[in-house]
């Protein structure tokens, strides 16, 4: 897949708005191309995301949609370890 169509795919599955993520800034910061992803793990994404924006969209949104597709996000698709998760969330906590 060239660099230009992967950069593409991927600009897909955001909401994109304002000039920081497009292609041209995509195609300077990544020349070579973003690594490259496992396809279960994009369909799984898809239907995630797609989960969670209903949900969101909708009349009573329910926080614990939002927080599952966040942890899935992070655990699944970006590998973040949980234990680097739970610190960082301790620093958006109130006191």
């Amino acid at each position: 897949m060239s660099v230009t169509r992967h950069h593409a795919e991927w600009l897909s599955l955001l909401e994109v708005s304002g000039p920081f993520l497009s292609m041209p800034v995509l195609l300077k910061v990544f020349p070579q191309g973003l690594d490259t992803h496992d396809p279960e793990i994009s369909r799984a994404l898809r239907f995630a995301y797609e989960e969670w924006d209903d949900n969101q969209t909708g009349k009573h949104p329910n926080p614990v949609t939002h927080g599952q597709f966040i942890r899935f996000v992070l655990s699944d698709v970006l590998k973040v370890p949980e234990r680097k998760q739970f610190e960082r969330a301790k620093q958006f906590r109130r006191p």
